[in-house]
Formats: C-alpha cells, sequence, structure tokens
C-alpha cells in the first residue's frame, strides 16, 4: 500500500511539474501584454494611451529630430551641418541613403503611435462615459499629428487648387495586431492624408475640454488644425480656427519675443508644449545646436551670418 501511494505521488509531483512547465511557458512578456489584456478596461485602455505620449516623446519625433531634420533641409544658407554623424549631414544634404537611421527611426515611431492610437480608438466602449471623449480626442490629436508631420516629411508639398494626387503616406486607420497579407499596404494620396488629418483634428476639437492639464485641448487640435489650413493655402479657414484659439481666452502673448523662451513652466503662448525636466533632459534640439555648457555635443550645427542677418 505504501508502494503504491509513493506512485500516486510521484504521478501527482509529475503532473505538478508539467502545469507548472506549461505557466512558465505561457507567460505575458515582462515589458509587454497582448491587446486583449491592454484594452480590457477603463484603467488599461488609458494607461495604453500613455504609450502613445511616450513614443510621441522619443527623439525621433518630438523629441527633437523632427524639428531639427525641417531645419535641416530647409535651412539653405542659414546652417551647416559640421557634426560627425552620417544620417543627419545626408538629410543636410538632400542625399539620404536607404539605411538612413534617423528617417528610418521617424517613420517606424510616428507609426507605432498611430497604432499605438488606432488600438485606443478601437476600445473606446471600455471606457468611462465621463472620460470617453476626452481619451478619443486626445488619441485622435497625436493621429492627426503623426500624419500631418509624416505626409510632409514623405510626400510631395500640398499644392492648393489641384487635385493632389501625387503620392503621399499609407493610411492605416485601423489597430495592426499581427502582420498578414493585408499589412502590406501601399501609399494614400497626399490629398487623402490632409483629408483625414483635417477630419481628425475636427473631431478631435469638439471632443477635447477646454482645459486639459498638461495633454492637448481644444486649442491645440484647433491651433493644429490652423496650421494645416495654411499649408492646404485655406487661409480663411486657418483665419477662423486660428481665431477660436483667441476668442477662447485661454493663450495670449507674452509682451516681449525673450518672454516665450527659457522658461521653467508653460507660458500663455504656450498652446501644448513638449517639456524638457530635470529627469527627461535630453532634447535633440539642445543636444545638436548647443555646446558642452548648455547640454549639447559640440556645435554639430553652425548658425550661418545669412540666418543671423533675418533679424
Amino acid at each position: 500500500m505504501k508502494k503504491f501511494n509513493k506512485y500516486i505521488l510521484a504521478i501527482f509531483i509529475a503532473s505538478s511539474l508539467l502545469v507548472a512547465c506549461d505557466d512558465q511557458l505561457n507567460l505575458e512578456p515582462a515589458q509587454s501584454i497582448s491587446e486583449s489584456k491592454a484594452l480590457d478596461s477603463d484603467k488599461n485602455v488609458k494607461n495604453t494611451l500613455r504609450g502613445a505620449y511616450s513614443v510621441y516623446r522619443n527623439g525621433a519625433l518630438y523629441g527633437g529630430n523632427i524639428m531639427r531634420n525641417a531645419e535641416l533641409l530647409a535651412g539653405d544658407g542659414e546652417i551647416l551641418w559640421v557634426g560627425t554623424f552620417s544620417g543627419p549631414r545626408q538629410i543636410f544634404n538632400k542625399q539620404m541613403f536607404a539605411p538612413n537611421e534617423d528617417v528610418r527611426a521617424h517613420w517606424m515611431d510616428a507609426y507605432n503611435m498611430i497604432n499605438i492610437c488606432n488600438n485606443v480608438l478601437s476600445a473606446l466602449s471600455v471606457v468611462n462615459e465621463a472620460d470617453k471623449n476626452k481619451i478619443e480626442g486626445e488619441a485622435l490629436f497625436l493621429r492627426a499629428l503623426g500624419y500631418f508631420d509624416l505626409v510632409r516629411f514623405f510626400g510631395l508639398p500640398y499644392q492648393s487648387g489641384t487635385q493632389n494626387t501625387q503620392l503621399g503616406v499609407p493610411l492605416i486607420l485601423q489597430p495592426t495586431r499581427g502582420i498578414n497579407d493585408e499589412s502590406f499596404v501601399s501609399r494614400n494620396t497626399v490629398e487623402d492624408v490632409y483629408k483625414q488629418v483635417v477630419e481628425d483634428l475636427t473631431k478631435s476639437a469638439s471632443l477635447l475640454p477646454d482645459a486639459n492639464g498638461i495633454l492637448p485641448a481644444k486649442n491645440a487640435a484647433n491651433g493644429l488644425l490652423a496650421r494645416v489650413y495654411l499649408q492646404q493655402g485655406d487661409y480663411a479657414k486657418a483665419r477662423e480656427v486660428a481665431n477660436t484659439v483667441i476668442q477662447s481666452g485661454r493663450n495670449s502673448l507674452r509682451p516681449t519675443y525673450a518672454a516665450v523662451f527659457n522658461q521653467d513652466v508653460p507660458t500663455t503662448e504656450d498652446v501644448f508644449a513638449t517639456e524638457i525636466t530635470s529627469q527627461d533632459a535630453r532634447s535633440s534640439m539642445t543636444v545638436f545646436f548647443s555646446t558642452p555648457p548648455f547640454g549639447g555635443r559640440d556645435g554639430d550645427i553652425d548658425i550661418l551670418p545669412g540666418h543671423m542677418a533675418l533679424y
């Protein structure tokens, strides 16, 4: 009987180990969770949206590279790249090779942010009713911002009064949760992308509250929409939407130009800002434009007399 009990105990231990091994093999990754869990509750959807802001803040995007690269592309006769990194040098010379990591990072991070927003928008049904408009408005704002910059960097400029059939970037408006045949999408036209950006921002402005702490509020959506209309050459709509920001009373001009910069907290002119703090002190604009005493590298970008003369 004792021998029989030992067999039973041995079988029990073995089966327990098998179950334990199976559990260990089916653990969620420590650094991420599946969308079924990430989007199953109000709290998790809000945490997922925070992830979009985290990607937004990456150096390749609004941590500075978007502004830096725009300067490198457009600053003819005003700035000079003198640094050692090949990626920015290719951008400055307008001779970019396929492996350019700066270009790749912009594309990948922007679509990562957009995909997170698409996931949030697909799960609004579990968000608390009181917060649903705000969450949807923020996700639409970030998605529109991502596409607005993508289409300007990777497509030909918008031409007012034409059909704008020149190719822009792929419009992906549903969550990508795996790679399949449908993942290999083609580029949409510049007109398609601008139409989606305007649609997202118009809805975002209607949903966002007047005040939203450090996160985008109604004026942020309308302010960005005014910039989009300016890019399209629709000056009447740009003036109309910009005027809603002015008339809101929430933003106003500072008394001097210098008072807008080097402030520890946002000023009344800041409609929406990416803040650099002591805990998160790196900004690509500082790193590449400034010198070591002020947090930069070694002055990778020289400001030329042609720019200074504009003042």
